[in-house]
Protein backbone atom coordinates (compact mmCIF):
# COMPACT_ATOMS: atom_id res chain seq x y z
CA UNK A 1 0.00 0.00 0.00
CA UNK A 2 1.36 3.51 -1.13
CA UNK A 3 2.07 5.62 1.78
CA UNK A 4 1.70 9.14 0.42
CA UNK A 5 -2.33 9.07 1.18
CA UNK A 6 -1.21 8.64 4.42
CA UNK A 7 0.75 11.17 5.40
CA UNK A 8 -1.19 13.68 3.80
CA UNK A 9 -4.29 12.32 5.80
CA UNK A 10 -1.45 13.16 8.95
CA UNK A 11 -0.51 16.92 6.99
CA UNK A 12 -4.44 17.11 7.60
CA UNK A 13 -4.73 16.69 11.05
CA UNK A 14 -2.12 18.61 12.17
CA UNK A 15 -3.15 21.38 10.37
CA UNK A 16 -6.66 21.00 11.61
CA UNK A 17 -5.43 20.80 15.04
CA UNK A 18 -3.17 23.83 14.93
CA UNK A 19 -6.06 25.17 13.69
CA UNK A 20 -8.28 24.67 16.26
CA UNK A 21 -5.38 25.35 18.90
CA UNK A 22 -4.78 28.93 17.18
CA UNK A 23 -8.71 29.63 17.71
CA UNK A 24 -8.66 28.63 21.31
CA UNK A 25 -5.72 30.53 21.91
CA UNK A 26 -6.91 33.72 20.24
CA UNK A 27 -9.67 33.37 22.38
CA UNK A 28 -7.80 32.74 25.12
CA UNK A 29 -5.86 36.39 24.55
CA UNK A 30 -8.11 38.43 22.91
CA UNK A 31 -11.62 37.73 24.13
CA UNK A 32 -11.64 37.41 28.37
CA UNK A 33 -15.57 36.05 28.04
CA UNK A 34 -14.66 33.39 26.03
CA UNK A 35 -11.92 32.61 27.86
CA UNK A 36 -13.79 28.85 29.17
CA UNK A 37 -14.27 28.11 25.74
CA UNK A 38 -10.92 29.00 24.27
CA UNK A 39 -9.88 27.06 27.55
CA UNK A 40 -12.08 23.62 26.45
CA UNK A 41 -10.76 23.79 22.90
CA UNK A 42 -7.09 23.93 23.63
CA UNK A 43 -7.85 21.11 25.81
CA UNK A 44 -9.07 19.20 24.05
CA UNK A 45 -6.75 19.76 20.79
CA UNK A 46 -3.64 19.95 21.77
CA UNK A 47 -0.76 17.06 22.41
CA UNK A 48 3.11 17.30 22.26
CA UNK A 49 3.23 18.17 18.53
CA UNK A 50 0.33 20.62 18.10
CA UNK A 51 1.74 22.47 20.49
CA UNK A 52 5.18 22.90 18.63
CA UNK A 53 3.08 23.53 15.63
CA UNK A 54 1.39 26.23 17.57
CA UNK A 55 4.84 27.92 19.18
CA UNK A 56 6.02 28.16 15.37
CA UNK A 57 2.49 29.84 14.15
CA UNK A 58 2.84 32.03 16.73
CA UNK A 59 6.87 32.71 16.23
CA UNK A 60 5.94 33.42 12.61
CA UNK A 61 3.13 36.05 13.49
CA UNK A 62 5.49 37.94 15.24
CA UNK A 63 3.91 37.38 19.06
CA UNK A 64 7.11 35.87 20.33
Amino acid sequence: MDRAPFGHIMALMQRQIALAALVGMAALIFAPELRDAGAFVLSKSLDANAIKVVQNSLYGLGCF
